[in-house]
């Protein structure tokens, strides 16, 4: 047999060696991962579920504190417009958050937006018995031309401080006459007189808004934010509690990193730099590993 033959038949049979091999070691780790995946496809599920499970829970959690917050904000908001009245300030406020609340029963307006209505009322000049008066004549005006609460209460404001002739792009025309009289009327009296007009221009349209179907609508997107407040205010101590505490633990770490020692920040820096390299070296042999049958099979393709 010559040199040629001998070293070609040592080729062939060297490369089915490695093929043997190289199938083995590909079988291997095919069970391996099997195994791996079979007895943590438990485990995965689980922390899948958890994981979803948790931000739902973080999720609804900030709608409820956020829904909170508003209602909070328009209170304040009232308490502080009221608080030129002194002692009488609570029961003040106190007795427009009763009438917001049973507006919000028979109407589309939630209740904070009729609270953020009345303190920019107050603010305004009116009086309690005015702003309680105004307020469902001004949701009226609101249902009727379709303007937010917010807007529709910066309108009457105008024409209760001001020149009754603003409403009329939204009411049709004022008697001249009328309006004249009106203006010249005294704060107390020329409140009482728009509240008046209004009420004969679109008196009942807020109700009348509430039984359509997307005022049934618009009332249940009430009740449900009235739920997440509900839920927003229980909630709320133990959220701030946490993220107060939360805010102290990142504080100290920033604290920490900014006062390392030169030697410190260095060595952080190099292990941060070599996990990075051990990271995509890993990604690297795992992707080797599970093209290992496609090569055997290359080089198998070789002796023929």
């Amino acid at each position: 047999m010559s040199i040629g033959v001998v070293d070609a038949t040592l080729k062939v049979t060297g490369f089915k060696q490695l093929k043997a091999q190289a199938e083995k070691a590909g079988k291997s780790l095919a069970g391996i991962n099997s195994k791996l995946e079979e007895a943590s496809g438990g485990m995965k599920a689980m922390g899948a579920a958890g994981a979803v499970a948790f931000a739902g829970m973080a999720l609804a959690a900030n709608k409820a504190v956020k829904a909170f917050g508003v209602q909070v904000r328009a209170e304040r908001s009232l308490e502080a417009a009221f608080k030129g009245l002194g002692e009488g300030a609570a029961g003040a406020a106190a007795e427009i958050k009763e009438l917001a609340a049973s507006l919000q029963r028979t109407t589309t307006f939630g209740d904070e937006a009729t609270i953020k209505a009345a303190a920019f009322l107050r603010v305004q000049g009116m009086t309690t018995d005015q702003i309680k008066a105004a307020l469902p004549v001004i949701q009226d005006f609101a249902a009727l031309t379709g303007q937010d609460l917010a807007k529709a209460s910066i309108l009457a404001g105008r024409a209760m401080t001001g020149n009754v002739k603003v409403l009329e792009r939204y009411l049709g025309s004022i008697d001249n006459a009328k309006a004249a009289q009106i203006d010249a009327l005294g704060p107390a009296e020329k409140a009482i007189a728009v509240t008046a007009l209004l009420t004969e221009k679109v008196g009942g349209q807020a109700a009348l808004l509430r039984q359509s179907g997307v005022g049934a609508m618009e009332a249940y997107s009430n009740s449900v934010g009235d739920l997440w407040e509900a839920t927003g205010k229980l909630i709320d101590q133990p959220v701030r509690e946490f993220f107060e505490g939360s805010i102290e633990s990142v504080e100290a770490m920033t604290s920490a990193i900014g006062n390392l020692q030169p030697w410190a920040k260095d060595l952080l820096v190099t292990v941060a730099k070599w996990a990075a390299v051990f990271t995509a070296a890993a990604a690297g042999i795992a992707a080797v590993a599970l093209v290992i049958p496609q090569i055997t099979v290359g080089l198998g393709l070789m002796k023929a």
